[in-house]
């Protein structure tokens, strides 16, 4: 395959799995989501039953304004969020 046609391919491909939709935890939104034959799709970190399904970005834009970073850029670890989100929620500041 000439370059082109592979970066073409490239950017193709790129474009068609970012509209795929992505399961995610209401609770944590944490993308760590299990289920099928027979079991309802549930959280492994906090193993909340409350999924829903969107699109990478909006995903993306979620986790952001509750947590404060942009998770896709790695700041910190999913464990760290997910503590902090815990403590401010307890101590009033995250009302949902």
């Amino acid at each position: 395959m000439a370059r082109r046609q592979v970066i073409r391919w490239c950017i193709m491909e790129e474009s068609k799995y970012d509209k795929e939709t992505v399961l995610y935890c209401k609770d944590c939104l944490s993308l760590a989501i299990k289920g099928g034959r027979g079991i309802p799709d549930y959280c492994i970190i906090c193993t909340s039953t409350n999924v829903g399904d969107t699109d990478i970005f909006e995903w993306e834009k979620m986790f952001e304004r509750r947590y404060g970073y942009n998770y896709m850029k790695g700041k910190k670890k999913p464990e760290e969020a997910l503590a902090e989100y815990a403590k401010n929620k307890s101590n009033g500041i995250i009302r949902e």
